[in-house]
């Protein structure tokens, strides 16, 4: 007799599996839903939103109370722990436990959980957990302009900078080559969707947790020209459905296409940023940081970005002097100024 076993998982322990005493919690669930795909069904128009599973718990005993210290997971119920929804079709009977081998439906990480006590009922706890592309979206990734840079280099650079691990990412190589590119103040999400639009191709989050990136002509080949189920009214179909409601096919019907293109121009040397009309005093071997903003007040209207940093020059681009009013003994050599650039205007 076919039998489907579902799981859900935490590690707890953070150990990279699944394996701990007490990751299976799926004996403790009263409910589990989950989400991820795209925002809505169109490869054209669709975007994959991060992805959620929210589960209510069984917790008479105060098990998933965060404050409890009688708890057996007291010290463990933190945000980011990794969390997994399997499915393992077997045939009855079953030995336990069952291996992290079966099909995983969706991975992500920890967000919250919260008790909810009651008087008159179960006290139950709500989990709740987001896939990797909300996980990733509280950084806001930096990245120098760089140029001729490919499409899946840039996406690389982006998970790099946001601390993505290199064994949770899917990545094509891309088919577009920006001319010049970078990510500036951007959360995470933002910045490669400016990357998938470019390329014309699609963010996403895979079913074992990765983020995966794949080109604009990724789904003409297989298996993405081969149906890969078959629904059905039928109660006994493999994959039955309740009800349909078709959406109206008006909306995907485009009639008219825009593009946005921009041109860049790489003006003379230029100095962007400086000190202001005060001067800074040092003490001996001190090193100190100044954050400059840029474009800024004295910047070109046009510029947006800078496109080379070049080496100051001593006594043309920084001066030092012992005496604030400069009739002091000229120290410039024995300071570093690093900051001196080209700017790039569209």
């Amino acid at each position: 007799m076919p039998v489907n076993t579902y799981r859900l998982l935490v590690d707890w322990d953070n150990t990279g599996n699944f394996t701990g005493v007490y990751d299976d919690i799926i004996d403790d669930s009263l409910h589990v839903q989950f989400r991820r795909g795209r925002d809505y069904a169109s490869q054209l128009t669709g975007n994959s939103t991060a992805g959620t599973l929210k589960a209510t718990l069984k917790n008479a005993d105060g098990k998933y109370s965060p404050s409890n210290s009688n708890s057996v997971l007291y010290g463990k119920i933190k945000p980011a722990h990794k969390v997994a929804f399997t499915l393992n079709s077997g045939s009855y009977p079953y030995t336990f436990p069952i291996q992290f081998d079966e099909t995983p439906m969706w991975t992500g990480r920890l967000t919250n959980i919260r008790p909810s006590p009651a008087s008159t009922r179960m006290n139950t706890a709500e989990f709740e957990a987001e896939g990797p592309l909300g996980y990733i979206n509280d950084f806001t990734p930096d990245t120098q302009m760089k140029t001729n840079v490919r499409t899946s280099d840039a996406v690389t650079e982006i998970l790099d900078k946001a601390g993505w691990a290199v064994a949770d990412r899917s990545i094509q190589t891309g088919l577009t080559t920006m001319t010049r590119w970078w990510a500036d103040s951007n959360k995470t999400l933002d910045a490669l969707r400016i990357v998938e639009e470019t390329e014309n191709g699609f963010i996403k989050e895979t079913i074992d947790g990765k983020i995966g990136f794949e080109s604009r002509n990724t789904r003409l080949f297989a298996p993405y020209d081969t149906s890969q189920a078959t629904f059905s009214d039928d109660p006994n179909a493999v994959s039955s459905y309740v009800n349909l409601a078709q959406d109206d096919p008006l909306a995907n019907v485009i009639n008219n296409f825009q593009a946005l293109v921009r041109k860049y121009r790489v003006e003379n040397n230029a100095d962007v940023w400086d000190v202001g009309e005060d001067y800074i005093q040092l003490e001996p071997q001190q090193t100190i940081t100044l954050i400059a903003t840029y474009p800024n007040s004295s910047s070109d209207t046009r510029a947006i970005s800078i496109d080379a940093w070049n080496d100051p020059v001593q006594s043309t681009d920084f001066i030092a002097n012992t005496a604030s009013d400069g009739s002091g003994t000229d120290m410039s050599a024995f300071i570093s100024v690093y900051g001196i650039s080209k700017t790039v205007t569209q």
